[in-house]
């Protein structure tokens, strides 16, 4: 039987080929895996659930986190609701950071709406709070009680030895050394719920030298008493002076030496008693050991002996100044006439100026300024009389019968000849307005100026004053400026003669036979307001409106020319009279 055998063959290989294809493919079915399916979270627990940590003791603990169920997504988050309080790791380790409370909270990942919280409460230990006081304050400068430093709420601190209790003893008490002095002080810290204790180191603290208590003494005694002269059968009341004012103890001792009179004196209150007519010495001498004494002698008269009762000094031929480097002679006249003694004792007190003055009353200009001459009564009797003099350059303000110019800085005093018979001082100087009334519509535009000349009388012809002022706010064109002087008698200001005004240079001049106050017065112009025009009256006419002569009619209204009737109307189409037309 013949067999087609390469048919089957065929076949066959076909067969075989179509296996390894479909081989491979059904493995690869059979190795791809399913997704798993996962797990909802249902809760979050944390152990445990409280926690008490402690600086310095037990200051960290792990807190385990239980995710539920167990075939659910166990990754979680941390997070501490205040780090400086409590801090946490992301494998839940809590250390603790400072005293206070903290919540900490776990949460899963998978679900953000499952956590737990766990409550912190960090306390120090009582060896923390003493370790962490390092220092104490130094007491101020007459401090009575140190002040110790703070310690967390539950905590007390003490004194628990000081190196030096006579300085601070263990209550804090303080007695100021007499020099800075170092002490070492150790605190004892306490925690009052379980009265653990537990001690600082040595603290230093400085406490400064107590106040040295200054007993001012007395520097200076002077007996003030201005009468140095009693009558027998009077008293007289001694008085003193003591420096400082502050002094601690400012009491005196009075006392008496005899000379050629006698006298007693008591000598807590210094009141003396005269036994015998002459001369005695009055000592006051301080009681505070200092040694500071003064004397003055005291004259004891008799009952008939007649008193200085006052002086008038004067230079001679009434001068009131004195050149620099010239001679005055000083004139003191003593009243009452009958007076026992009329002898006087000079002496200068000088202000802004210098002089010297002999025994004799003859006073030397020595610096310009102003001096006062004093004369004294010798009596005893304390009276003095004064008199101001001024020293002066020299020539300068001197003017004769020849005539001549004198000056201050702007001013000028122009003297023409024979003005005067002799020669005269004249001398200027500023002075204030104040109780110079200046008039309305005037204004005062230079200083006020005192001329005067050291002999009395008018001049015997016109004397040329010439016054600096000052222009700004001033208008040349329309303000009238001219010289014045002030009447003392009528309160008033009176204009000079012969007025020049220069404005280049700012001055005024005038002519005038006598001195006094002289100032520059300016006559303002007031400007009028401006009155403003008045508004025409506005007009609208209410039947012109369509009228063809509309626009005519309007700007006769703005002129004024027309008003219409009272009714606003101007009936453009009635036939006008005569009357209306005027």
């Amino acid at each position: 039987m013949t067999m087609n055998v390469k048919p089957k063959i065929i076949s066959a290989l076909l067969a075989l080929a179509m296996m390894f294809m479909l081989v491979p493919a059904a493995a690869a079915e059979e190795s791809t895996p399913e997704e798993p399916t996962k797990v909802a979270v249902t809760g979050v627990s944390l152990d445990p659930p409280s926690l008490t940590l402690y600086m310095g003791g037990n200051e960290s603990e792990t807190l385990t986190a239980t995710v539920k169920p167990e075939e659910a997504e166990q990754t979680v988050t941390w997070k501490s609701s205040d780090p400086d309080v409590a801090n946490v790791d992301d494998s839940g380790y809590v250390t603790a950071q400072s005293q206070g409370n903290a919540t900490i909270t776990v949460t899963s990942t998978y679900d953000d709406s499952k956590s737990a919280t766990c409550q912190v409460n960090v306390f120090p230990t009582v060896q923390w709070v003493a370790d962490s006081i390092t220092s104490i304050a130094d007491p101020v400068k007459g401090a009575t009680q140190i002040v110790l430093p703070n310690v967390p709420d539950g905590f007390t601190r003490s004194i628990a030895s000081s190196s030096n209790e006579s300085v601070i003893d263990i209550k804090g008490n303080i007695t100021p050394p007499t020099v800075n002095t170092i002490v070492t002080l150790t605190l004892r810290i306490a925690r009052e719920y379980d009265d653990t204790e537990a001690n600082t180191i040595g603290l230093n603290v400085t406490v400064p030298a107590k106040e040295v208590e200054v007993i001012k003494k007395v520097t200076q005694v002077t007996i003030s008493s201005s009468n140095t002269t009693v009558r027998m059968g009077k008293t007289l009341k001694m008085d003193a002076i003591v420096k400082p004012t502050d002094a601690a103890d400012k009491s005196l001792t009075w006392s008496v030496t005899n000379g050629t009179g006698w006298a007693k004196i008591n000598s807590a209150t210094g009141l003396l008693t005269p036994e015998k007519v002459g001369k005695v010495t009055v000592k006051a001498t301080a009681n505070d050991g200092s040694g500071k004494s003064d004397t003055q002698e005291v004259t004891i008269i008799s009952a008939s002996t007649i008193l200085v009762d006052y002086i008038v000094v004067k230079g001679d031929d009434d001068e009131t100044s004195v050149a620099k480097g010239k001679t005055l002679k000083m004139i003191a006249t003593v009243y009452p006439n009958d007076a026992s003694n009329k002898s006087v004792t000079w002496s200068v007190d000088e202000d802004t100026g210098e002089a010297r003055i002999s025994s004799t009353g003859v006073l030397t200009g020595e610096k310009t300024g102003n001096i006062t001459v004093i004369a004294k009564a010798k009596d005893g009797s304390g009276v003095e009389g004064k008199r101001i003099i001024k020293v002066i350059e020299g020539e300068d303000s001197l003017v004769d019968k020849a005539g001549g110019t004198v000056k201050e800085g702007d001013v000028i005093v122009s003297v023409p000849r024979d003005a005067v018979d002799r020669e005269i001082e004249i001398d200027i100087g500023k002075v204030s307005s104040r109780g110079l009334t200046i008039p309305d519509g005037y204004e005062l535009v230079s200083d006020v100026y005192y001329i005067s000349k050291n002999r009395s009388g008018d001049f015997k012809k016109n004397v040329t004053i010439t016054i600096p002022f000052n222009k700004r706010g001033l208008d040349q064109k329309k303000d009238e400026l001219a010289l014045y002087i002030w009447d003392e008698d009528d309160d008033e200001w009176i204009e000079l003669s012969s007025i020049r005004v220069n404005w280049s240079d700012g001055t005024v001049r005038g002519a005038i036979d006598y001195l006094g106050k002289f100032a520059v017065l300016a006559e303002i112009e007031e400007e009028l307001p401006v009155v403003p025009a008045p508004k025409p009256e506005t007009v609208v006419l209410k039947d012109i409106n369509t009228h063809w002569a509309k626009s005519s009619i309007n700007k006769l209204v703005a002129l004024g020319a027309i008003k219409g009737y009272p009714d606003k109307t101007f009936r453009p189409d009635q036939t006008i009279t005569r009357a209306e037309f005027a």
